[in-house]
């Protein structure tokens, strides 16, 4: 692939962006947050992308960069689920059977 550059890392996006967007979807299951994730993955590997070794291929990177960012959201929201659930929800009082109000069974 040779030096790692921002030519490198343009041309590397528009040869696998397609792949890795289709990638995203399939772990989100929307496309208005998969592209949001890409774009994060993206921009995690843009900065460290002169660090990458020039001769390997740098797309399992970027799919482990979009797999953290997954197991990241879900622990988020895990949390987030039981923050909100933190209170048992109000339950209606129970109405205290009478002879009354029983009479028509």
């Amino acid at each position: 692939m040779g030096r790692r550059d921002e030519q490198s890392f343009v041309d590397f996006v528009a040869e696998r962006g397609n792949a890795l967007m289709r990638t995203a979807v399939l772990m989100c299951g929307a496309r208005q947050d998969a592209e949001d994730y890409l774009q994060t993955a993206l921009e995690k590997a843009y900065r460290h992308w002169g660090r990458l070794d020039p001769d390997a291929d740098p797309e399992p990177y970027v799919r482990r960069i979009l797999v953290n960012l997954m197991i990241s959201r879900t622990r988020r929201w895990k949390v987030l689920r039981e923050i909100y659930m933190a209170r048992p929800p109000r339950s209606r009082p129970r109405r205290r059977v009478t002879p009354s109000n029983c009479a028509g069974r």
